[in-house]
Parts: C-alpha cells; sequence; structure tokens
C-alpha cells in the first residue's frame, strides 16, 4: 500500500512539471520596454477621446449631438439639431440605379456659405410646395374648355396645357394668381387677366416683397357748379401699375364763370426697373394695376379696372402656342355725360397688370402674342376734360436654362 501510494505522488508530480513546462515555453517576453507596447484599450464609457484605426460595425443606431469629419472636424460636420457642412450631396436610392432620390425641407435649400442671400434659393412655397416649382399636389391640369380658377388658393401643379380658343382666368379680382408647375406648361389658348386688377378707385394689392408698395388708385375729378355758365368738372386720374405711375386727371374748363372742378391726381407706385424684378426670381406674389378715378360731375365718368397679376414657375420646359394670348390690361375709362343740364367729366383709366412667368428650362415662342397696357381715359361731355390713361404693365417670360427673356 505504502508503494502505491508513492507511486501516486510520483506520478502527480511528473504531470504538473510537464503542465509548468509548457506554460513557460508558450509565454513571449516583451519585445519593448513597458509600457510601450501594450494592448490597445477597447472603447468604453469614460470621457477619456478615443480612436480607432479600422472599420467600426453598428448593428443598431448611432446616438451622437455632432458628426464631425477626421481630416478636418472644424469645416465640415453634420449636427442634426444645427447647421451642418457638407461638400456634396448626392441623391440615389440604390448604388446600381440611375434614378435620384428626394430631397425635403421645411425651409429654403439656398446656395452661399452663410444661406439665404448670398446665393440662389429655392423659395418655400406657401402652401407647402417647398421650392419655386411647388410639390404637385393638385395634380396634372388639362383645359379643354373656358375656365375660372380661383386666385386665392396656390396651385401646385405637376404639368399643365391650355388647349388652342380656350381662356384661362381668375374668379375674383385684385388678388394674383399663383401656379407653381413641377414639369412642363404648354399653353396654346388665352391667359386673360384683363380687368381683374383693383376695381375703380381703389389700390392693387400690396405684396409682401415690395414692403408694402402697391399700386395706387387715380383719383376722383372734383365737380364744378352745375349752372348755365359750365362750371365743368374734372377728370378721374389714371390708375398706376408695378411698373408706372397713372396719369393726373385734367380741371374742369371754368367757360364763363362757374366754378372749375379740379382733376384727379395719378396713381403712384414705388418703380422698379427691369433689372431690379429680374434679380427677384423667387417671388412670393406680385402686384395688380390699380383702378382709375371717377371723373368729376354727375355724369361723370367710371374709373376703369386694374389689370391682374400672375405669377407662375414652371419646372420643365414652357411651350407657347401660335395663336396663344397672356393678357393683363387695365380697362379704359368711361365717358362722361349730360345730366339734367350738368355735365361730367372722364374716367380715368386703370393701370395695368404684371405677368412673370420663370421656367427652368427651354421656351419654345410659337408666336405668343403678350400685353398689359393701361386704360385710356373716357371723354369728358361737352365742356368736360376726358380722363387720365392708366400706367402700362408688363409681362415677362423668363429661361433660367437658356438665360433668354421675353417681355412686353
Amino acid at each position: 500500500m505504502k508503494n502505491i501510494t508513492q507511486g501516486l505522488k510520483v506520478v502527480l508530480l511528473a504531470i504538473l512539471l510537464s503542465l509548468g513546462l509548457s506554460y513557460v515555453y508558450a509565454w513571449t517576453a516583451p519585445t519593448q520596454t513597458a509600457p510601450s507596447g501594450n494592448v490597445t484599450a477597447p472603447l468604453n464609457t469614460s470621457s477619456t477621446a478615443q480612436s480607432k484605426a479600422g472599420d467600426l460595425t453598428i448593428s443598431s443606431n448611432l446616438i451622437a449631438p455632432i458628426l464631425k469629419d477626421l481630416n478636418d472636424p472644424a469645416n465640415f460636420f453634420v449636427h442634426p439639431k444645427g447647421d451642418s457642412v457638407l461638400a456634396d450631396i448626392y441623391l440615389r436610392p440604390n448604388a446600381s440605379s440611375t434614378q435620384t432620390g428626394s430631397l425635403y425641407a421645411v425651409g429654403d435649400i439656398c446656395s452661399g456659405s452663410t444661406g439665404a442671400g448670398t446665393g440662389k434659393c429655392l423659395s418655400t412655397a406657401s402652401s407647402g410646395g417647398g421650392s419655386d416649382y411647388g410639390n404637385g399636389s393638385d395634380n396634372d391640369a388639362h383645359w379643354t374648355t373656358d375656365s375660372a380658377i380661383d386666385p386665392t388658393k396656390i396651385w401646385n401643379y405637376k404639368s399643365i396645357i391650355l388647349d388652342a380658343t380656350r381662356t384661362l382666368t381668375v374668379s375674383s379680382v385684385n388678388t394674383p394668381l399663383i401656379m407653381r408647375v413641377q414639369g412642363n406648361a404648354t399653353i396654346n389658348g388665352r391667359i386673360n387677366l384683363s380687368s381683374k386688377g383693383a376695381p375703380r378707385g381703389n389700390n392693387g394689392n400690396s405684396p409682401s416683397y415690395t414692403g408694402g408698395d402697391r399700386a395706387g388708385a387715380g383719383g376722383s375729378g372734383s365737380s364744378g357748379t352745375c349752372d348755365p355758365h359750365w362750371g365743368a368738372s374734372g377728370s378721374g386720374g389714371g390708375g398706376a401699375s408695378m411698373w408706372g405711375a397713372g396719369g393726373n386727371g385734367s380741371n374742369g374748363v371754368n367757360k364763363y364763370q362757374g366754378t372749375t372742378g379740379v382733376g384727379g391726381a395719378g396713381g403712384v407706385v414705388y418703380r422698379y426697373s427691369d433689372s431690379a424684378i429680374l434679380a427677384l426670381i423667387h417671388l412670393t406674389s406680385i402686384i395688380c394695376g390699380g383702378g382709375g378715378g371717377n371723373g368729376g360731375g354727375p355724369g361723370g365718368g367710371v374709373g376703369g379696372n386694374g389689370g391682374g397679376a400672375m405669377l407662375m414657375y414652371v419646372g420643365g420646359n414652357l411651350t407657347l402656342g401660335s395663336s396663344s394670348i397672356i393678357e393683363a390690361d387695365g380697362s379704359s375709362g368711361g365717358q362722361g355725360v349730360n345730366v339734367s343740364g350738368c355735365t361730367g367729366a372722364g374716367g380715368g383709366g386703370a393701370g395695368g397688370g404684371t405677368v412673370m412667368i420663370v421656367v427652368a428650362g427651354t421656351v419654345t415662342n410659337n408666336g405668343v402674342t403678350i400685353h398689359a397696357v393701361g386704360g385710356g381715359g373716357g371723354g369728358g361731355d361737352n365742356q368736360c376734360p376726358g380722363g387720365a390713361s392708366g400706367g402700362v404693365g408688363k409681362i415677362i417670360i423668363m429661361s433660367i436654362a437658356s438665360s433668354t427673356i421675353l417681355q412686353s
């Protein structure tokens, strides 16, 4: 028994010696003096800055206040709750597709290093379009019959077609028609905004981008004394347009001893130059023509109604047919008449309206007719003077792609 116990001790000792020698031979001595050559610390929750040379794959969400570029962290970064700076953005659903994806923004998307005002912007449509060219929420429009649409709504079309011999107008006055078209627009018929601006004796609308400026109405002429000696009445002043003031009405003629009527003043407005308007291609509204003033006297002619206004953005191409017409004329003042022996002066003509069409693509003009003239003054009865003319309006059609401009 004693010999067996002694044998087991020898075997166990041999096993222990064998294991110890294997650990000794497996151990590798340090190649550098401490602390050099230490094993890389694992990513942890400490506040110490850490870096990783290889890729980092995360199968769940990455939550961080700011993501910075490795090589230029001061100038390129993504801040989800603040400003971000990126060199380029490419939108593509997948690597094998040539289709681009979508980019949505609640505010403006602008070029320039410091945001809006330094470069060109895609202005947000007030109806939620997100750009000058809208969101297409009103689908495609194809007018095959004469139609009147509501100008109090901003229309967001995918595309529009107006057939030849058909007329498109608005259902109310003194409110600009605003249409945003994502794709192509084809106008073969007539867009008629004549007399759709301010009613006689009223100012045109006052859009926000002009700082409160608006097309002024012509003043009414005053009446002279009604007697056999013809104290003639003054005529109505002309309504203003976005580009020019209306004419002043003439005073009545005192043929003998009657009181002379004073002519109404012409409407005035801040006058934009063509270059100033063309620089403001990202507008949100535009000015209608002002109404003409009434002629003085019991039989004074009524003033004219201002020309309407339209602002249209086309994201694709615009085609204008050979019989197409775009008009926004102010109407003429009324004729003065004799009422119970009292003469009447002529009413003032109204100011022409304004139409601006901005096209991202090309404009194909096959012979469109465009005009936005001010209305003429009405004639006076007998010795009374005629009314003054309204200010001339303007129509501008411009292509961004080809830098071409067509204007009245």
